[in-house]
């Protein structure tokens, strides 16, 4: 025992010593079987369970539904696609920002200055009569912090039009270059879409004055102003009779439009004379406002302006 004792001491010491759990020690005790392995054939593929399976019988099919069931179910999905389609109709009235269609007539833009706009409805009647400023003609109003005695009614006037505005009528100038603005009362509400305006003719003298920076505000009381459109270096005004139409978004209708002037270019005759640089920066560089858009289909009482405006034109909305 004191022997057998020893010598299992001295193997589990002595590192030299083999295991019984070595990898030798199973040398020849492992038997593989011998085993013939012939290639894959289409058939064995196919061997079940990847054959294909036969239809399932009558009996293994699930009852048929309650016909009753089955109309409730087609009725309340004929009732969630109307409902989609009204959230889908609605949707693409808020995109589109269109009022309703039967209370409001669009006055849609097709091109500068065409017979489309507002302003070119209210100077001739709804097209009954041959255009006349709607400064004279309708109560359209037009101030701002101009000098005394200055004709603002150029900024309505048509441009190309015989008579519609230049330096016959004489130039708007404001009171000072620090506070350049004009407020245009089109005497209804409008939900704009598109504005115009048009570079105001100056007498040569002055060489040459553009706006290229600007803003469009809306209001439906002159007490708060809504930012409609803004324009820093835009030089679509820039040349001789130039004129440009803009696109504005807008969700509300107002009636009072701002333009106020933030930037004159000046170029030309006598351009580093500071006196004629001082006057120039104080002309209204344009004029023939015109707007487009959703405006309320004639609502207006009998015996007002509007009701007698609207009377002669009631037939074109």
């Amino acid at each position: 025992v004191e022997a057998a004792a020893s010598a299992a001491v001295h193997r589990h010491t002595d590192p030299r010593a083999k295991s019984p759990w070595s990898p030798d020690s199973f040398k020849g005790s492992l038997i593989l079987p011998k085993r013939s392995l012939s290639p894959l054939s289409a058939g064995s593929l196919l061997a079940a369970p990847y054959a294909p399976q036969p239809p399932p019988t009558t009996a293994d099919r699930p009852p048929s539904a309650d016909p009753r069931l089955l109309e409730e179910k087609d009725a309340e999905i004929r009732s969630l696609r109307a409902q989609v389609e009204n959230l889908k109709a609605q949707l693409a009235r808020q995109l589109t920002l269109a009022p309703d269609a039967d209370s409001h007539h669009l006055f849609d833009y097709e091109g500068d200055y065409d017979a489309n706009g507002f302003i070119y409805y209210i100077a001739t009647r709804g097209g009954a009569n041959a255009w006349v400023n709607p400064y004279w003609a309708c109560g359209m109003d037009v101030d701002g912090p101009v000098l005394p005695g200055v004709d603002t009614s150029v900024i309505l006037d048509r441009p190309n039009r015989p008579g519609g505005g230049g330096p016959s009528k004489g130039l708007p100038m404001f009171a000072s270059a620090q506070e350049r603005w004009l407020v245009v009362d089109i005497c209804s509400n409008l939900q704009p879409t598109y504005y115009s305006l048009a570079q105001l003719p100056i007498a040569p003298a002055f060489g040459e004055c553009y706006m290229v920076s600007w803003q469009l505000h809306g209001s439906k009381d002159k007490g708060e102003w809504v930012s409609l459109s803004e324009h820093t270096d835009d030089t679509a005004l820039c040349g001789p009779g130039a004129t440009h139409t803009w696109r504005v978004r807008s969700r509300e209708a107002y009636r009072y439009f701002r333009i106020t002037v933030n930037k004159i270019l000046l170029m030309g005759r006598d351009s580093g004379n500071p006196y004629n640089d001082v006057a120039r920066e104080t002309l209204c560089p344009f004029h023939g406002f015109e707007i487009y858009g959703y405006a309320p289909k004639p609502q207006a009482p009998k015996g007002t302006a509007l009701g007698v405006l609207y009377k002669a034109s009631r037939d074109v909305l």
